[in-house]
This record gives C-alpha cells, sequence and structure tokens, in this order.
C-alpha cells in the first residue's frame, strides 16, 4: 500500500546549499573531490527553484582567537 504522504506535492521546503565556494573547486586552495560532482545537481536544482535556495557560507576569521 502506497503512503498518501509521499505523493503529496512539497510546497514548504527549500534547497539550503552551504559552503558551494570557489576555494572548495578543482584548483582552490581547499580543493574537494565532491565539488565536480555534486556541482550540475546544484545549478540545476537553483536554476529552478530560485526563490526556494539559500546559500551560505563559510567566512574564516581575521585571526584563530
Amino acid at each position: 500500500m502506497a503512503d498518501a504522504s509521499r505523493d503529496e506535492a512539497i510546497v514548504d521546503a527549500v534547497h539550503l546549499s552551504i559552503d558551494m565556494q570557489n576555494i572548495f573547486a578543482p584548483g582552490g586552495i581547499w580543493e574537494m573531490r565532491w565539488m565536480e560532482r555534486v556541482l550540475p545537481s546544484i545549478v540545476d536544482i537553483t536554476a529552478r527553484y530560485a526563490a526556494r535556495t539559500v546559500f551560505t557560507r563559510f567566512i574564516t576569521p581575521p585571526s584563530s582567537g
């Protein structure tokens, strides 16, 4: 038996994109292997749901203190 809640459209969700920064891209100072793999999906989702996408980013502090 199918779950009825799975068949309903998601209307209140947002796409939270965390730390999609160039420093993690190939050649970046903190290069991450996952960036090239996930970037096309992130671009696609944000293009379709721009108003429901929230980007965050890590900002390094001026000192470790």
